[in-house]
C-alpha cells in the first residue's frame, strides 16, 4: 500500500467511489462556505441535510447490499441495482415515517459510530502501513553490505523518527499558543484538563516505547523500524490535535481557516489512502479473513463514516444536549480512541518483529 495505489480512483470500475468522494467534498466545502459568510445556523443545517442526507442514505444502501446480498458494487448487475434501489426506497420511507426528528435522533447514533468506525479503520490501515514500511526499510539497512554503517543508519532511522515525531507534537502546541490557550473555550475544568494533557500524553507514549526499544536492544533485537512508525503516526496525530486546537478556540480566524483546509486535505488523503489499501491484492486477503464483509463494503462504510462525522457536527450543534461543545467532544473522542490503538499496534509490531528476527 503506497502512493501509487491512489491511482485506483482513475480506474473506471472504481468510479462509484470517486463519485461518493466528490459528493462528500462538495458537501464539506458548502458547510465551510456557509460558515465563512455567516449564514444562519438553521440554513446551514437545512442545506447540509440536503447534501449529506442523500449521501448517507446511498452509502448505507450500498453497504447493506454488499453485506446482506454480497452484491458486487464495482461491477453491479441489473439485479444488484434493483436491490440497491429498493434499499434506498426503504431507508427513505423509514426516515419519512419517523419524521424530521428522526434526523436529530439519527445524528446522536451517527455521532458515536462515526468517531469509532472512521478513526478505527483509518488508524488500523495507517499503522499497518507504518509497520510494513518501517520493517521493510529496516531490513534493507540491516542486510546492507556496508557493515560499518548498518548500526549508525538504523540508529539514525530510530532516533530521527522519534525526535521529529516529538518536535511535531510540540509544534502543534506552539501553534495553539500553548495547551492552556487550546482549552480556553472549554467551560468544564475536567474537560479542559484532558485537552491540556493530550499532547504530552502522546509524547510520553513515544518516549515510553523508545525506552522499551533500548531495553530490548540490549538483548540483540533493535526495533529501528519504530522510527518510521513514530514519524508517520505523529503526522496523523497532528491532524487530530489541530482539530482539537481549532475547536477549543486556539488561534485567530484567518489562521483557523487555513488550518481547517490543510487539516481537511490531509484527512481526505488519509481516507483515500485507506481506501487504496482495501483494494487490489489486499482485497482478497480481507474477504478471506473477515468472511462476511467484502472489501468494497468497508470502503463504502469508510465514506459513510466520514460523511456522518461531518453531518453529526452541524446537526447536533443545534441541540441543547451538545450545542457548541459537539466539535470538541468529537475531536477528543477521535484522539482518545487513537491513543490506545497506537499503543496496541506498537506492541503488536514489536512482538511480530521479535518473532521475525
Amino acid at each position: 500500500m503506497g502512493l501509487k495505489d491512489l491511482k485506483f480512483l482513475t480506474n473506471k470500475k472504481y468510479r462509484i467511489f470517486l463519485i461518493l468522494i466528490i459528493w462528500f467534498v462538495v458537501g464539506f466545502i458548502f458547510i465551510q462556505y456557509g460558515i465563512a459568510i455567516q449564514i444562519p445556523n438553521t440554513l446551514i443545517v437545512i442545506n447540509g441535510v440536503l447534501i449529506f442526507y442523500p449521501l448517507l442514505i446511498l452509502c448505507l444502501a450500498l453497504f447493506l447490499a454488499a453485506l446482506i446480498f454480497r452484491a458486487d458494487l464495482i461491477d453491479p448487475s441489473k439485479v444488484t441495482l434493483i436491490k440497491i434501489l429498493i434499499l434506498i426506497a426503504l431507508l427513505v420511507l423509514v426516515s419519512i415515517y419517523f419524521g424530521v426528528y428522526f434526523l436529530t435522533e439519527a445524528a446522536y447514533f451517527l455521532f458515536v459510530i462515526s468517531i469509532f468506525s472512521y478513526v478505527f479503520l483509518t488508524s488500523v490501515f495507517i499503522m499497518l502501513s507504518c509497520y510494513e514500511k518501517g520493517v521493510k526499510l529496516d531490513d534493507k539497512i540491516r542486510k546492507s553490505p556496508k557493515k560499518n554503517l548498518r548500526f549508525i543508519l538504523r540508529l539514525f532511522l530510530f532516533l530521527g523518527g522519534l525526535l521529529i515525531a516529538i518536535a511535531s507534537v510540540y509544534f502543534v502546541i506552539s501553534l495553539g499558543g500553548g495547551t492552556g490557550n487550546m482549552s480556553s473555550e472549554i467551560s468544564d475544568k475536567y474537560l479542559s484538563y484532558i485537552v491540556e494533557s493530550l499532547p504530552y500524553l502522546l509524547i510520553y507514549i513515544y518516549i515510553g516505547f523508545a525506552i522499551l526499544t533500548i531495553i530490548i536492544a540490549f538483548f540483540g533485537k533493535f526495533n529501528a523500524w519504530l522510527g518510521i512508525f513514530f514519524l508517520i503516526t505523529s503526522i496523523y496525530a497532528m491532524t487530530m490535535l489541530i482539530d482539537i486546537f481549532q475547536t477549543t478556540g486556539g488561534g485567530d480566524e484567518t489562521a483557523g481557516a487555513i488550518i481547517t483546509i490543510i487539516s481537511f486535505s490531509v484527512d481526505l488523503f488519509i481516507m483515500i489512502f485507506t481506501m487504496s489499501g482495501l483494494l487490489g491484492d489486499k482485497a482478497d486477503w480481507i474477504e478471506e479473513k473477515l468472511k462476511i464483509v467484502k472489501s468494497e463494503a468497508i470502503i463504502v462504510w469508510l465514506i459513510f463514516s466520514k460523511a456522518a462525522y461531518e453531518f453529526a457536527i452541524f446537526t447536533l450543534a443545534e441541540t441543547e444536549l451538545f450545542g457548541t461543545q459537539v466539535s470538541i467532544l468529537q475531536s477528543l473522542g477521535a484522539f482518545l480512541l487513537f491513543l490506545p490503538l497506537l499503543v496496541l499496534f506498537a506492541i503488536f509490531g514489536i512482538r511480530n518483529y521479535l518473532k521475525k528476527t
